[in-house]
């Protein structure tokens, strides 16, 4: 019994981590997005077409 519930705990804790770096990595994408956003959100509002600019 103490060998499974060991086996299960080392298996959700890999699970928590494999979940921790997706979080991270959706954080970080999150972040990377907006600053697009802001980007194109202000070209939009100087009359710049969005396609000219390099992002």
């Amino acid at each position: 019994v103490a060998t499974t519930m060991a086996a299960k705990a080392k298996l959700l804790l890999r699970e928590l981590k494999s979940a921790k770096a997706d979080l991270a990595f959706a954080k970080e994408r999150c972040v990377q997005l907006e600053e697009e956003n802001r980007v194109l959100r202000e070209a939009t509002e100087k009359g710049e077409s969005p396609e000219d600019d390099d992002l």
